[in-house]
């Protein structure tokens, strides 16, 4: 049965190299077991591949129409989780933001019926807005389109995996029923933990995480100090946590009910009875967590492990594990698309693993998961430390045994404050040890899901008692991982990365040995483009800039620009409103770099030029490599391209489109002098201000230019010669739950 999961991960993420070692576990099981039971399981496979695709094919059909993007709903809702508060400091005063889930029956004959929406609203109190909570609302709704980059997250295939069919901002709200249900009980539980520790910030943010599965009060701070030492599955209610509990109330139950059983059978009567208690255990913490994904697969391996205890039957560990598998997927297949079910069945499939290998010591076991299971979690969240070995060697019993069972005491006994305290002074102590080791070397990343199966199968002999052949042979796959880089640019030539980061800009000039910055993207409220996607993807790429140029000083350009500053050093920063960034060097026309025989050049803003208005002080460089020759322009206006175009040889291959093509730019002038073979623009998908202008666009068309636009196509790559089409993201790495190119109005 095990080439099942590997066949559903080639379904699911378009892997096809799965399907070689899935065949050959096929073949293996036919020899084995009988061509009965290997047909019986070619049958099954198949049936679960039909109604996943159906399942898929439903549930994007469920998606909001394109056509509607942007149009206003009036809507009944009901808030579905606990909401996400934060507080946005705005010229007026603070405003509210809360983001939430709720689930609607929608009448409109536009989209009609039962719909699930992630809605977010800007309000001077949001308080309105509680767990279970029936609201009626107006909101402005569009398809749940996500920024698509290499390496990136992927908000398409998590918001299909929730059940996302729309996302949008309400306009106005009102409420209709007050707040009720098991959603209300979470958020008053979860505020009681927060206050009680609301002069420990450690312990009031893990806490409610660790009881109720509120996450809410981790800061991007704390994530980062989780992923980097691995130990973010510590603060998630899933396998570990609910075995844990269900595992102790079982082990109390068969010493209370063994006290009245007589000697001899009495032992196997209390086992199986003491099932009952651990498995209410272990469905109310579920609760307690809202049910989520990774609760409902932990429960269900409980459930499963329980039932073989109660009928007497005698399950190996693997059995149970793809019995669970097959519980959790034949009823909602989309949990498939989950990256938490690939990390939680992983981690539990990789212990069973080493354990029947004979590689069962305690540190062994944890510094191949740090390898192995730190390979999945790279893919995923680009982080392979080896920090992940001594965080979890000491957290991970520190938190079974001690600090699980003591928080869900402290919560059910809210009288015994020392409970509180005890618990709260664990918290900050293991917070502690994370920082400790938080500074341990991490390993460089696998760039593509090839590679990682290379590693994982180089480091395969050393987990086998047995093996055929000398070992050392296979370290010849870690060869691509050491020298992963074979896409660099010639000298003489150059590369643009366009990054998709919505309403902003972002983007790398790469030659064969340097790098270049150009712009930083825009932030949001929990973090910004450079530290999101530019970090990770230069990490990935084992790259580092030599020069970072910030066109000018709006946050839609310059977010990142203060996180690549404090990252690398060395890399000097240039702006046209150097003034409005913290140690940034004047960009003035006449500046010139030399890179690997590539040229880059400053055309504008000249010295000792006024100029009002901040957008025409943006900096514009020309790269002119012997593949193409680059024109970025930032964010400058019609006044500034006609002085280039009459001061100037502006001509390009390739022309970044001004201001996101904004209705004040890209004038005939500019494309007369430029003349570019093609152009692209960076704007978000569905963006108020309306860019790139329909007029803008239709200019572009009559002069016979093709225009990209990021928010069709995701991430860019402009490499090789001047006429070759670039790399789409969305079309390059094509999957069944995206678009492969949305309409953009």
């Amino acid at each position: 049965m095990w080439c099942l999961p590997l066949i559903m991960a080639a379904i699911c993420f378009g892997q096809p190299l799965l399907w070689l070692p899935a065949g050959l576990l096929w073949l293996l099981c036919w020899q084995r077991c009988g061509a009965g039971a290997a047909f019986c399981l070619l049958l099954l496979v198949a049936a679960i591949g039909w109604h996943t695709d159906r399942t898929l094919t439903r549930a994007l059909s469920d998606r909001l129409p394109a056509q509607h993007a942007g149009e206003v709903f009036e809507l009944r809702v009901k808030v579905e989780g606990l909401p996400e508060r934060m507080l946005v400091e705005r010229e007026s005063g603070p405003l509210q933001q809360v983001r939430f889930v709720a689930l609607v029956q929608s009448n409109d004959q536009r989209w009609p019926g039962s719909k699930r929406l992630q809605l977010g609203w800007f309000n001077d109190d949001t308080s309105v807005v509680q767990p279970g909570a029936s609201l009626i609302l107006t909101a402005r709704l569009r398809p749940p389109i996500a920024q698509l980059n290499e390496g990136g997250f992927d908000g398409e295939r998590h918001a299909l995996a929730r059940g996302i069919d729309a996302r949008g901002a309400v306009v106005a709200m009102a409420l209709a029923t007050p707040a009720a249900g098991l959603g209300h009980l979470r958020e008053q539980l979860s505020t009681r933990l927060t206050g009680a520790n609301h002069q420990r910030p450690v312990p009031a943010a893990l806490l409610p995480a660790l009881v109720t599965g509120d996450r809410r009060g981790l800061t991007s701070d704390h994530w980062q100090l989780l992923r980097i030492t691995g130990t973010a599955h510590l603060v998630a209610i899933s396998g570990l946590h609910i075995s844990l509990v269900a595992g102790l109330v079982w082990w109390l139950g068969r010493r209370l009910i063994a006290l009245f059983c007589c000697a001899g059978a009495g032992g196997l009567v209390a086992d199986r009875l003491a099932a009952l208690p651990a498995l209410l255990a272990a469905t109310g913490y579920a609760a307690l967590a809202g049910f989520s994904l990774p609760t409902q697969r932990a429960l269900m391996m409980t459930l499963l492990v329980m039932m073989c205890l109660l009928s007497g039957r005698r399950q190996s560990p693997w059995q149970i594990l793809l019995w669970a598998l097959l519980l959790v997927t034949v009823p909602t297949p989309l949990a498939l698309l989950d990256s938490g079910f690939w990390l939680s069945f992983g981690a539990v499939a990789m212990l069973l693993f080493l354990h029947h290998a004979g590689r069962s010591g305690l540190l062994r076991m944890q510094l191949l998961l740090t390898l192995l299971f730190g390979l999945l979690t790279a893919l995923l969240f680009d982080v392979w430390s080896l920090s992940a070995l001594p965080a979890n060697l000491v957290l991970v019993p520190l938190f079974s045994l001690v600090l699980v069972p003591l928080a869900l005491l402290a919560a059910l006994l809210p009288g015994v404050a020392w409970l509180m305290s005890l618990a709260a002074t664990i918290t900050e102590l293991s917070w502690w040890w994370l920082d400790q080791v938080s500074d341990w070397p991490s390993l460089p990343l696998p760039y593509s899901f090839l590679l990682a199966l290379l590693l994982a199968l180089g480091m395969l002999p050393w987990l086998l008692p047995a093996w055929p052949g000398p070992r050392w042979l296979l370290l010849g796959v870690l060869l691509p991982w050491l020298w992963p880089d074979m896409q660099r640019p010639a000298v003489g030539e150059v590369e643009l990365v366009v990054f998709d980061v919505g309403q902003g800009q972002m983007m790398v000039v790469r030659t064969r040995h340097h790098l270049l910055v150009y712009d930083t993207g825009p932030g949001w409220l929990d973090g910004n483009a450079a530290d999101r996607l530019l970090l990770p993807w230069l990490q990935r790429h084992r790259l580092q800039p030599d020069l970072i140029m910030v066109s000018h000083s709006h946050q839609d350009h310059a977010a990142g620009a203060g996180t690549l500053r404090a990252r690398f050093e060395h890399a000097p920063v240039y702006s046209g409103e150097a003034g409005q960034l913290d140690g940034a060097l004047p960009c003035i026309r006449g500046q010139r770099w030399w890179f690997d025989q590539v040229g880059v050049e400053v055309l504008w803003p000249p010295p000792d030029l006024p100029l009002r208005h901040s957008n025409n002080r943006s900096c514009v460089i020309r790269v002119s490599a012997s593949n193409q020759t680059i024109l970025l322009t930032g964010d400058i206006g019609r006044e500034v391209e006609y002085w280039l175009a009459s001061n100037d040889d502006i001509q390009a291959d390739l022309l970044q489109v001004p201001h996101h093509g904004s209705h004040s730019s890209s004038s005939f002038m500019l494309l007369r002098a430029a003349n570019p073979i093609q152009a692209f623009v960076s704007a978000g998908y569905g963006n108020a201000f309306g860019h790139p202008a329909g007029r803008v666009v239709s200019r572009y068309q009559a002069a016979a230019v093709p225009l990209y636009n990021t928010a069709a196509s995701g991430m860019l790559i402009y490499r090789g010669n001047r006429a070759d089409q670039p790399i789409r993201w969305r079309q390059h790495s094509a999957f069944p739950w995206r678009l492969p190119e949305p309409v953009v109005e």
